[in-house]
C-alpha cells in the first residue's frame, strides 16, 4: 500500500477539479470524510466518529487555526458548517488542510482499533485508481 498522505492527495485529486475554489475543496473534503465515516461507524459508532473528527481538527489547528471547533456540539452532518471553515482560505491552503485532517483522522483511528483492522474497513475508500500501479 502506498503511504497514507500520498494516498489521500490521490482520492482528493480524483474529486477536485484544477480550477476548483476553496469552498469546492470543502465539499470534496467532506464527502471523503462521510466515506470514510460511513465505514467506520457501525464499529465505532457516530459518536465514536465524530470524536475522531473533531480531535484531528483539534490536532491540526495548530497548523491550520482557522479550523477550530469552539462549539463541543460541532455537527459534522451538516456540509454548511465544514463550508464555512474553508471559504476564507486560499485553494492551496485548503488543500494542505484538507490532506492533514484526512490523514490525522486515519491515524487517530489506526491507534483506536490497530492498523489492520482500519485498513480492512476503509479499504473501500482508500482504493484508488492509479494506472502505474494496475501494472
Amino acid at each position: 500500500m502506498r503511504p497514507l498522505t500520498k494516498t489521500i492527495q490521490l482520492i482528493l485529486a480524483q474529486q477536485i477539479v484544477s480550477d476548483s475554489d476553496s469552498t469546492m475543496i470543502a465539499e470534496a473534503t467532506f464527502t471523503v470524510w462521510q466515506q470514510l465515516a460511513s465505514q467506520i461507524d457501525p464499529v465505532i459508532g457516530p459518536y465514536g466518529t465524530e470524536a475522531l473528527f473533531n480531535r484531528a481538527i483539534h490536532i491540526i489547528s495548530k497548523d491550520f487555526p482557522w479550523l477550530t471547533i469552539e462549539d463541543h456540539t460541532y455537527d459534522t452532518s451538516q456540509l454548511g458548517n465544514f463550508k464555512q471553515f474553508y471559504e476564507l482560505q486560499e485553494p492551496g491552503h485548503a488543500i494542505k488542510a484538507s490532506e492533514a485532517l484526512l490523514v490525522t483522522f486515519i491515524q487517530l483511528l489506526v491507534a483506536l482499533i490497530g492498523e489492520s483492522l482500519t485498513y480492512q474497513l476503509l479499504n473501500p475508500v482508500l482504493v484508488t485508481s492509479n494506472p502505474k500501479e494496475s501494472s
